[in-house]
């Protein structure tokens, strides 16, 4: 399947992704309140770190390991069934761990732990990094199409009250299985039942845990806030902390929707020995991630205050600065996706890769410490922003020899300034406005076209490769 045909679906893919919460955020929020979403941040939080301690970094081992067989069918049936064995074995004891620590020896929400568990059994059997690897993104998106639309429904139906908490996770985990139950369905047609020995499943945990390291790292930051707010201040400050992210990483789907479809591209590339091609393409495409990502981080901003009343309603109190000061991430996450995921995974430079994530894990939680008592889920914000800046930054500094740094940027300027007047513009705008989804609208209208206006002057390579796409 053609990358342009690839990135396509991963865009709907990543767009029902954006659109579900963008439905169901606001209903839930005014339901359960800081205390109630908080609560189901906090435990999958937890829940996530015993998903990440059974997966092993086999998500992106295997997106490489099928990409790089994926033309030889023999190796590719062989790799597939050693990978899910190995999988379903290592995710296994991660659940029963977890279901003793927090069912059985734990008095507090043990219900709502138990029903957490039902994501970990989901990523057992969970087989996307295959069709990540053959690079069918066709399947993941009817897969998430389905059950995106069945959860909605469920929500709906079912969670009416502030005492629906468990409903409503419920509700996300049942429909999480389901969507992985489904993918199965595909592979009969595909792969080819073949026997494998114990020695086969075996030789891919070592290289598989030399990316679970990084990826322990990065989720460090990405859980450990949620759950120090929640062991040192409060629920609600975590609900409140939890909502901001959500929009963040909402808006990032978008940016790394590129990235995951690159992957797997790239490591073919880089499998091959065709070095240029490779840092053309990380040119490229780090060009084409702060096009799309600068603006978005400068839009947010400027929308914040009028989106944050009709949106969230009365409740969830001082979370605009939140939003605010973590839009930067949209920034400095899509660098790290393109100079990591795409650049140092690929070229096997894995020990690089945990090194600056252990960077930003570490500079993570010491800000944490610092910040948190104090300014709360904004401290904890300002420590993942410097800490979202710190992963790329160690990550260009082991590709100084590989990539031109001052290439590599050569546009950030033209987009940052262009970001810069369009969030001016849209300011201008909002307060003439009264807060609504309209006004929303008619913000992100305007600044889109500022943007586009401005880059059509400054005639943006970017541009001109779409108008040849389209």
């Amino acid at each position: 399947m053609s990358l342009v045909k690839n990135s396509i679906y991963n865009i709907i893919y990543q767009l029902i992704t954006i659109i579900t919460p963008i439905i169901t955020l606001p209903y839930v929020s005014r339901i359960l309140g800081e205390t109630g979403i908080g609560k189901q941040a906090y435990t999958n939080a937890i829940s996530q770190y015993f998903i990440l301690l059974g997966v092993i970094g086999l998500n992106i081992y295997g997106n490489r390991q099928i990409a790089y067989v994926r033309d030889d069918k023999e190796e590719l049936e062989k790799t597939f069934w050693q990978l899910t064995l190995l999988r379903i074995i290592t995710t296994g004891l991660a659940y029963l761990l977890y279901i003793v620590i927090f069912v059985f020896f734990n008095s507090k929400d043990r219900t709502i732990y138990f029903i957490q568990s039902i994501n970990i059994i989901g990523a057992m059997i969970d087989i996307s990094w295959f069709f990540m690897g053959i690079e069918d993104f066709k399947k993941i998106v009817y897969r998430n199409l389905i059950t995106k639309v069945i959860g909605v429904v469920l929500l709906f139906l079912f969670v009416k009250s502030s005492t629906d908490v468990l409903t409503y996770i419920l509700i996300l985990s049942i429909t999480q299985l389901l969507g992985q139950i489904t993918m199965w369905t595909y592979i009969p047609k595909l792969i080819s039942f073949r026997r494998i020995s114990y020695e086969e499943v075996v030789k891919h945990l070592m290289p598989s845990i030399s990316l679970f390291i990084p990826q322990l790292a990065a989720q460090v930051y990405l859980l450990l806030d949620k759950i120090m707010l929640g062991w040192f201040i409060n629920e609600a400050e975590v609900g409140l902390y939890d909502n901001s992210q959500k929009i963040i990483r909402l808006t990032m789907t978008i940016v790394t929707s590129v990235g995951t479809v690159m992957i797997p591209r790239m490591s073919n590339i880089y499998a091959k020995g065709d070095l240029e091609e490779f840092k053309k393409m990380i040119y490229e495409v780090f060009s084409f991630m702060n096009f799309i990502s600068i603006p978005m981080a400068f839009g947010l901003m400027a929308i914040t205050y009028d989106f944050k009343p009709w949106f969230y309603g009365s409740g969830f109190q001082g979370i605009e600065p939140l939003i605010i000061i973590n839009s930067i991430i949209i920034v400095f996450g899509a660098w790290c996706n393109i100079l990591g995921f795409q650049t140092l995974i690929p070229m096997k430079q894995e020990r690089e890769f945990t090194i600056s994530v252990f960077a930003g894990a570490i500079i993570n939680f010491l800000l944490n410490l610092l910040l948190i008592y104090k300014y709360k889920s904004l401290g904890t914000s300002i420590a993942s922003v410097i800490a979202e800046f710190a992963v790329p930054v160690v990550q260009m500094y082991y590709l100084r020899n590989f990539i031109n740094l001052k290439v590599l940027f050569n546009d950030v300027k033209r987009y940052l300034l262009a970001s810069i007047v369009m969030c001016f513009c849209v300011v201008l705008l909002s307060k003439g406005l009264k807060p609504s989804a309209l006004s929303t609208l008619l913000e992100i209208g305007l600044g889109g076209l500022v943007y586009l206006l401005i880059l059509i002057l400054s005639k943006d390579p970017n541009l001109k490769k779409i108008r040849k796409l389209l």
